[in-house]
């Protein structure tokens, strides 16, 4: 049969001979350090969305303060802690923003290079060093200044823990589990739905080999629930509300789900082989050791039953709950669950003979299909930064904390404002309808798009001219058209 010990224990590969040479491994080192790279320098970038800048303002209030806040929110508080602490070691600085979505692929990548490289084998972590770095989902997430890339750090950890338990049930992988996944479940609702099942298959695996499981596992799920009780009613709050009102108005189908998972041009070929390469290794297994009773309940077996039941239990329950009771699950929620597959397709094709034609190719597929896309998302995040900078310069200097800035654009009045112009006053508004009351001494027009002849029109007609200080300008990825406005002298 399989042997589980590669990956849990000692390395005991006997078809992976040379994964210590040190070719292999100064290779590894200097291909690991160019993707590292080509996400390190995309943290300096200060451009953020309406979802980042609510993450910094969130930061920067004391704890008790960012607590309260995010209980009014959706998301629960691990990943704002974290953010704090963070800052508050090295700056809240746009770049130490990003840093701070970027250290758990960091961390990731080491673990790659080093535990996953000796006990699953240099195929399956080059695959899964390549997959974590350049597919476009990574891209975008590893730098983000949002909880994505720590929900998938903290769930991967309990997949890896979860594996560790099946195979040897000690002690201290019981504690590392507990520890991450409760991590995990702090760190975004549907991170806590993904490693429920995690949970659900450690039950599975009690009942059918008992003895000393039994206590461990009941053990371990006490802890959790205990664990999680202080924000239980936090949640409880927040489903009801967000259940009565959220912005979401459509549910993802099964198919935008499963593209989601290896998002990029290749995400159907990706995913067909991750559905392939996981059934050869089953089939491997149970052709090898047929006669062994309950081969495919295995400890490995079971391990990879758990990544794909967590993997499509994730997307139902998100679908059925957002049909049941309304639009509550979006894709990108799957992206901690994610990682998790690309490591199984990783770990799959690095079990097949052939391994090395397999890896080869969709390695060079990968390459060929991301990066460019990788080039593109550089290229445009490196404008868009450059014209938000010119649109800083020609406004930061002008735009007086007394001022008021009005725009019609929602994201700007809710975050963005408050991140670019901080303790400048700003309202919702519609342009067309601007009454003269609403114009003060040093009032700014801020709108998504440009003024209207009919709104200017409106201005004039009240006394007041509109002069133009940024066209076609941006201000937190949204277009940005901005106006001073002053009454005219009679």
């Amino acid at each position: 049969m399989l042997k589980l010990d590669n990956v849990f224990g000692r390395e005991n590969h006997r078809y992976d001979k040379i994964r210590n040479h040190f070719g292999w491994h100064l290779f590894a080192g200097i291909y690991g350090l160019i993707l590292l790279g080509m996400n390190f320098i995309r943290i300096f970038n200060n451009n953020f969305w309406g979802d980042e800048a609510f993450t910094i303002r969130l930061v920067q209030m004391n704890l008790s303060g960012l607590l309260c806040e995010t209980a009014q929110d959706v998301h629960p508080p691990l990943y704002y802690i974290l953010v704090k602490l963070i800052c508050s070691v090295f700056g809240f600085r746009d770049f130490v923003f990003h840093f701070a979505s970027l250290l758990p692929y960091l961390i990731l990548l080491v673990l790659t290079l080093t535990l996953i490289w000796r006990t699953c084998g240099k195929t399956c972590s080059l695959l899964f060093m390549t997959l974590i770095s350049i597919l476009p989902g990574a891209v975008r997430y590893n730098v983000e200044v949002r909880m994505y890339s720590w929900g998938a750090f903290f769930l991967f950890l309990s997949f890896l823990f979860l594996g560790r338990i099946l195979r040897t049930n000690e002690v201290r992988d019981y504690v590392g589990f507990s520890c991450v996944s409760l991590a995990a479940a702090y760190t975004h609702y549907y991170c806590l739905v993904s490693v429920a099942f995690f949970y659900l298959v450690l039950l599975f695996w009690m009942l059918i080999r008992r003895g000393s499981y039994v206590r461990r596992v009941i053990g371990t799920c006490f802890f959790a629930v205990i664990g999680y009780l202080p924000w239980l009613f936090v949640l409880l709050s927040t489903f009801k509300r967000t259940s009565e009102d959220f912005w979401m108005a459509w549910i993802p189908t099964l198919k935008e789900c499963f593209g989601a998972v290896f998002e990029g041009k290749c995400q159907d070929f990706l995913f067909a082989v991750l559905l392939l390469s996981a059934l050869a290794v089953c089939a491997s297994a149970f052709l090898k050791e047929g006669k062994r009773k309950g081969v495919l309940l295995s400890a490995e077996m079971v391990w990879l039953y758990s990544g794909f039941f967590s993997l499509f239990g994730t997307m139902l329950a998100g679908i059925l709950v957002s049909r049941i009771v309304r639009p509550l699950f979006i894709v990108r929620y799957l992206y901690p669950v994610s990682v998790v597959a690309w490591f199984l397709l990783g770990y799959c094709l690095s079990r097949l003979k052939g391994r090395a034609v397999y890896t080869a190719g969709v390695l060079l597929l990968l390459w060929l299909t991301c990066i460019p896309q990788y080039r593109e998302t550089y290229l445009s995040e490196k404008r868009e930064n450059e014209i938000l900078e010119a649109t800083l310069a020609a406004t930061e200097e002008r735009i007086r904390k007394t001022d008021v800035i009005l725009t019609d654009d929602q994201v700007v009045e809710w975050t963005v404002s408050d991140y670019y112009y901080p303790g400048v006053a700003h309202r919702l508004i519609d342009p067309e309808e601007i009454s003269g009351q609403e114009i003060g001494e040093g009032c700014w027009l801020i709108l998504g798009s440009p003024i209207t002849d009919s709104a200017a029109e409106n201005l004039e007609k009240q006394g007041f001219g509109c002069e133009t200080v940024v066209s076609d300008g941006i201000l937190g990825t949204n277009p940005a058209y901005i106006y001073r406005l002053d009454r005219h002298l009679d």
